[in-house]
């Protein structure tokens, strides 16, 4: 390993959180302003190869922990394809994702394999009411009773399960 990182306080950086996209399928009210002219073109993201590269270059300085967030990182595309890549970086020896859970299971058991160590899920309340109000989509527009059915499950599944 060539000479570590280190920040103002002289501790080594070892740690990366990488934006996958700025892309959610949530819209929460505190997150997106009423005003917003929407999103960035996709050509301003970062392709795979670019993020594995900047780690790869990162991890020959110490880097050793990566965490994929968002937006919402499971709306970009072949995810569990950049998570096999990083996983095969050198010295890369834990990755984890930042999520609101909405796609989790469908996504699981793809990421597990591709090398995925640890999820955290991000939740604004365990009351589906108060999560119906959260989303600048309108739940309840779009989704009508499906929706507030939806919400009832992540509820329930954050508090009783262990991801």
């Amino acid at each position: 390993m060539e000479k570590s990182l280190r920040d103002r306080f002289g501790r080594v950086v070892e740690y990366l959180r990488v934006s996958v996209t700025e892309r959610c399928n949530l819209r929460c009210v505190y997150c997106v302003p009423p005003d917003s002219r929407g999103y960035e073109d996709r050509e301003y993201l970062l392709s795979f190869e670019e993020i594995v590269a900047i780690v790869r270059a990162l991890a020959l300085h110490g880097l050793c922990r990566v965490r994929l967030t968002g937006g919402e990182p499971l709306i970009r595309p072949r995810l569990p394809d950049l998570v096999s890549r990083l996983a095969a970086v050198p010295g890369i020896r834990d990755i984890s994702l930042s999520t609101n859970g909405i796609l989790l299971p469908r996504y699981a058991a793809d990421l597990k394999r591709s090398g995925l160590g640890r999820v955290n899920i991000s939740l604004d309340t365990l009351q589906p009411q108060s999560f119906l109000r959260c989303p600048r989509w309108g739940a309840g527009r779009r989704y009508g009773r499906a929706s507030k059915r939806r919400s009832r499950q992540v509820c329930t599944r954050s508090r009783s399960t262990a991801y």
